[in-house]
């Protein structure tokens, strides 16, 4: 389930005819029961280059890029195009001809807007699914996918690739493994309990942005987070707390966090 419009009233996480394609930013390796799992941070990219541009909005059905009758009938697609469904969203016209006869069967957009885990053999164990984007409408409803260069263009990204999930780092804690995932575009880092592969858990999520201020002032506190860094107890200073780095791209700021555990 995704919120796949601007135009949709509000928050509206729900199930579309779409698939999301994970393209991660970050990976990382770790140990559970002897055996080595990798974990993902699903952002998304799409190729946008001089000269080729793969990206189309589903509103462009028709006439850009031709859907299948059969997986798409015509009815449907009308309906998929109205800005308060699918129509701003953007897809892949390079992607999603499952059978090479130059239509689409089946919509594919940039980035899984959450995080993975798979085995050694590349077999998903897990995916976070709309967990974050649920948590973020709990924790900000008047600022839910909100862009990382304004306060003011709520439920903006919601047509491309949601909070995305840029930066990672995984870390040990007291025997426990945990997963800190940034979200470039609403700021902050979530936090997994991983210990358990097919089964983490959400532990918080922490975000020092000041949706009050003025991004171009450099009142609203850390903007863009892109890379994270998990810094063990035993290499931090005082060797008191473990440490979380995050380089911040937007604002041009570096966070550095102590981790305590309650």
């Amino acid at each position: 389930p995704i919120d796949a419009s601007r135009q949709d009233g509000g928050i509206n996480i729900r199930t579309w005819p779409v698939d999301l394609m994970y393209q991660p930013h970050a990976i990382a390796a770790y140990t559970a029961g002897e055996q080595t799992y990798v974990v993902s941070a699903n952002e998304g990219e799409a190729r946008d280059y001089t000269g080729y541009n793969e990206i189309a909005r589903v509103a462009e059905a028709g006439s850009t890029f031709h859907l299948d009758e059969q997986a798409y009938p015509p009815a449907l697609v009308e309906a998929l195009k109205q800005p308060a469904a699918l129509g701003e969203l953007e897809i892949s016209t390079a992607s999603g001809d499952l059978d090479n006869d130059g239509d689409i069967d089946r919509l594919q957009a940039s980035g899984g807007r959450s995080f993975s885990i798979w085995d050694a053999e590349g077999t998903l164990v897990y995916d976070s699914g709309a967990d974050f984007a649920h948590i973020i409408a709990r924790d900000y409803p008047h600022h839910f996918y909100t862009g990382n260069t304004t306060n003011t263009d709520f439920d903006s990204q919601s047509i491309s690739r949601g909070a995305e999930p840029k930066g990672l780092a995984v870390g040990r804690i007291n025997k426990q493994t945990y997963a800190f995932i940034s979200l470039k575009r609403m700021g902050g880092v979530m936090i997994y309990n991983i210990t358990n592969p097919t089964a983490p858990r959400f532990v918080a999520y922490n975000n020092n942005r000041n949706f009050q201020g003025e991004p171009r002032e450099g009142t609203a506190g850390d903007l863009g987070p892109e890379n994270v860094l998990f810094i063990p107890r035993s290499e931090a200073p005082g060797n008191q707390f473990p440490y979380l780095v995050m380089t911040n791209q937007t604002s041009g700021t570096t966070s550095l966090y102590s981790i305590r555990q309650n």
